[in-house]
């Protein structure tokens, strides 16, 4: 056998490999999907679901940084306004514990640290730096957070936003909306952190005059620094997934129907 032949053999052999532990899941399969609530059916081939609906998957997956999670749905329906569909994940820990976005959605450049100790009632703290803090609604505070990360999911939220911040010699005085909910001690870290929903890859709204719409989504690797959800790396943390689906998420009551939907692990 020559090297040339040699080398196609083991190409061949390893794509073999490749496909051989590549796990298929059939989403209309009538045991993997499970409701929440709504109104759900499936056939084994296809599923429909009527109004507002969640359904989520039987199974969770193990995070592996060199496999990739993707899916693919097509969907179609009866409407008479556009329906919205949010196709993604519920993010765990290693125990397959599930945590709400604001865990794992931190801001990067918020992260410094307290100037001062701050109580409880209080409605102003005092930070380190606090140029690239947020005003919005949905930015709250994260205590004990770590530059790299590595406390995600950091379940440790004042709620509590920025009303205004000030720079005041060498550090920043920051008003807050509503008085401040926890004691938190000088020198403890801090970063502000976004609240949302679960960690979706496809956003959709199906429109009455759509004849079928394909929905995909594929994740792979971490995100490299902490930040807000991407839909196409895992947040640092993550360690194990739950597949879902929020269908006709505005209660319009519509009838959609979902075939050609599986999701892969490769």
């Amino acid at each position: 056998m020559n090297s040339f032949t040699k080398i196609a053999v083991c190409a061949m052999a390893f794509a073999g490999l490749s496909i051989a532990s590549a796990e298929t899941v059939n989403l209309a399969d009538k045991t993997f999907l499970k409701k929440s609530f709504g109104d759900f059916s499936a056939t084994g081939k296809e599923f429909t679901t009527k109004g507002m609906t969640y359904l989520f998957g039987s199974k969770s997956f193990d995070v592996d940084p060199a496999k990739k999670i993707s899916f693919k749905l097509t969907v179609s329906g009866k409407l008479e306004k556009n329906a919205r569909v949010y196709v993604g994940f519920n993010l765990m820990d290693a125990k397959g514990r599930g945590y709400q976005a604001i865990a794992w959605q931190g801001i990067t450049t918020s992260f410094t640290q307290l100037t001062r100790a701050a109580k409880k009632g209080d409605t102003v703290i005092y930070v380190k730096n606090g140029g690239a803090w947020s005003t919005a609604s949905t930015v709250y505070i994260a205590l004990n957070a770590k530059e790299d990360g590595s406390d995600l999911p950091n379940t440790k939220i004042a709620m509590n936003n920025i009303k205004t911040k000030v720079k005041k010699g060498d550090e920043w005085e920051m008003t807050l909306k509503t008085p401040l909910k926890v004691d938190i001690a000088a020198g403890t870290n801090v970063r502000q952190h976004i609240a949302g929903g679960y960690y979706y890859c496809a956003i959709k709204d199906i429109k009455p005059t759509d004849k079928e719409v394909v929905l995909t989504g594929a994740v792979q690797g971490f995100a490299k620094t902490v930040g807000g959800f991407n839909g196409k790396n895992w947040p640092i943390g993550v360690k194990k997934v739950n597949f879902l689906i929020l269908a006709d998420w505005g209660k319009t009551g519509a009838v959609l129907n979902f075939k050609d939907a599986s999701l892969v692990v490769e």
